[in-house]
């Protein structure tokens, strides 16, 4: 099954599923069924009024697994969703309760993002160009912030791969989504009030760290190399 190259998460169309009707043995062979619910040797599933397929979440104490629901039916008082784990693609089923549902837009998943479904806006003209790390107390390896006027981006380093990412600027609110592997990072910078330094709060240390434009960077007190 094609999963899209930016997100761990598959396009609907390529699952096969169960939707308006009881399942039968040739849709659990088929994979596109993960129970057949039979009474007196009748198929006795009543249909779920729930859109199928969408993405999910399926809990077990604190882990949270991505699946799609292929399935939903009530079998008397009981109702359950089949599912195909994104992960192993192994079919499974599970009570009702036991899923956290999350509809059928890729763009809108939380967790790990898709990094082409986003389609972050851009702005702040003013902000393209190279911005270097000035201020970290922290003492992180020193890197860079590059904004092109198309919404695109990198984090420059000096001793490592740079890491793309797109931008979008809201009001005084910066949002990078760095590409990192197979996942999408969302990472908030604030402008300062005068527009002239990016600040990073870490919610690990506490500290604020900051970035200031390249043509910006002698008339600052900042940490040397």
């Amino acid at each position: 099954m094609p999963v899209n190259a930016d997100s761990p998460w598959p396009e609907l169309s390529e699952v096969e599923f169960v939707s308006g009707r009881a399942a039968t043995e040739a849709d659990a062979q088929a994979g596109r069924a993960a129970f057949v619910i039979k009474i007196d040797g009748k198929f006795s599933g009543e249909p779920l009024d729930i859109a199928i397929p969408q993405y999910a979440y399926h809990l077990n104490g604190d882990t949270r697994t991505p699946v799609v629901i292929i399935q939903a039916e009530q079998g008397g008082s009981v109702s359950a969703l089949g599912f195909l784990n994104i992960e192993t693609q192994e079919i499974g089923a599970g009570l009702v309760t036991e899923f956290e549902l999350l509809g059928t837009d890729l763009s809108k998943l939380p967790g790990t993002l898709s990094y082409s479904n986003l389609a972050l806006s851009f702005g702040a003209k003013d902000l393209v160009g190279i911005w270097p790390m000035c201020v970290d107390p922290d003492k992180s390896p020193k890197d860079s912030l590059l904004f092109e006027n198309d919404g695109s981006g990198y984090v420059l380093r000096k001793d490592k791969p740079n890491i793309e990412f797109l931008y979008r600027v809201e009001g005084t609110s910066l949002t990078l989504l760095a590409r990192v592997g197979d996942q999408a990072i969302p990472i908030s910078l604030e402008f300062s009030p005068d527009g002239r330094r990016l600040l990073l709060y870490s919610d690990k240390t506490k500290n604020t760290s900051f970035y200031v434009r390249e043509s910006d960077f002698a008339e600052f007190d900042c940490d040397s190399e």
